[in-house]
């Protein structure tokens, strides 16, 4: 099934401005996806899309909030998803997931503007995702990337699909529309994830494991560790 990029929540409308390259974006993010078997990262997707359509000058909006089906017996979840221009435009592919239940979600779903964390019936995971190998998922993260982008793109990175795509999508957007998609800055590796205190590469220490995250103490790398990087932190080269 192909989806349609005219209308929400695949693509765009024709009455907004630059429709036809948006559409060709989310195009391309979608078959990269599929392809690189980048799956159910909404929130990494978001980020990066949002940087291309920015570098483009194309307005957007991250918006993090519920994707509710239940009213059609399907589930209710935490999501990430773009606003364009008044438009809902959710690009996250999801691998297990048929092309037909995946447009069925989507097409069916109500996208609610509320914060996740406030709810208590959220599908976070269950068995079936357990054996699939699909880690429950955990909203806090979703928060900490969106409030921290330029973190959660430099260590996105360890993931091989997502750095995969991060470097596809920025090749292909600054070959069609010829502007540069930036690199997570420089500053994520100059001062403490945990108290932001500024310092030179060879004072802060990096976590062992995924090489990415830099800290000023042991005492902030461990209050970061049990307050967020447990669940983010993923050893270079991971698949």
């Amino acid at each position: 099934m192909d989806f349609n990029f005219t209308k929400s929540p695949f693509g765009v409308p024709d009455d907004i401005t630059r429709a036809k390259d948006i559409r060709e974006l989310l195009s391309t993010s979608m078959g990269l996806q599929k392809s690189l078997r980048v799956s159910n990262a909404c929130s990494k997707i978001n980020l990066i899309l949002h940087r291309c359509l920015t570098a483009m000058g194309i307005q957007s909006r991250i918006v993090y909030g519920i994707l509710d089906a239940q009213h059609h017996g399907g589930i209710k979840l935490a999501h990430v998803w773009l606003d364009v221009q008044g438009h809902v435009v959710d690009n996250t592919f999801v691998e297990d997931f048929s092309s037909e239940q995946l447009f069925l979600l989507k097409t069916k779903a109500m996208f609610v503007e509320k914060n996740p964390e406030e709810e208590n019936d959220l599908y976070l995971g269950d068995e079936v995702t357990e054996n699939l190998g699909v880690g429950d998922h955990v909203i806090k993260a979703f928060r900490w990337d969106l409030q921290n982008p330029e973190k959660a793109l430099a260590i996105m990175q360890n993931k091989i699909q997502l750095k995969s795509y991060f470097q596809k999508i920025k090749a292909y957007v600054s070959l069609k529309f010829s502007v540069s998609v930036n690199e997570p800055s420089t500053q994520t590796t100059s001062q403490c994830w945990e108290c932001g205190k500024k310092s030179s590469h060879n004072v802060l220490k990096k976590c062992s494991r995924c090489k990415v995250a830099v800290y000023c103490s042991k005492d902030c790398q461990k209050r970061d560790w049990m307050n967020i990087h447990k669940e983010l932190c993923l050893s270079p080269d991971t698949y």
